[in-house]
């Protein structure tokens, strides 16, 4: 159930979405906000990765997943946001740089911390 989930959230979160930095777009180095509203309207909406990674936890949430953002290292070092739809032991990843969700052992990142809502936690 819970890959399906994510899938349907990957799809509606990823159809309008336009990648643009947060200091393009706001102004400041990060900007973390959901865009839900202008998801569940149809309407194109720009953000980064953080953006993208709320706006999928907020949908995965409201579809009674149970979800959070995950922040990470990706392949080249850098940092990332993505969102994690808990099942079982592992975690459906929800990531603006895939084309599909993936298990998150599947990709070569390495797991920093992770928030439901309820704070920061690590994670490996």
């Amino acid at each position: 159930m819970s890959k399906e989930i994510a899938q349907s959230v990957f799809d509606q979160v990823r159809e309008n979405f336009i990648y643009t930095s947060d200091k393009e777009q706001y102004e400041v180095n990060e900007d973390w906000r959901s865009h839900v509203d202008e998801i569940k309207a149809g309407q194109v909406w720009r953000d980064d990765c953080d953006g993208f990674a709320a706006s999928a936890m907020e949908l995965a949430v409201e579809q009674g997943a149970r979800a959070a953002i995950a922040y990470c290292k990706v392949e080249t070092g850098g940092g990332h946001a993505v969102c994690l739809v808990w099942e079982g032991e592992g975690a459906w990843v929800i990531d603006n740089r895939q084309r599909f969700v993936c298990a998150w052992d599947e990709l070569d990142y390495e797991w920093i911390s992770a928030n439901d809502g309820s704070g920061w936690k690590e994670i490996s």
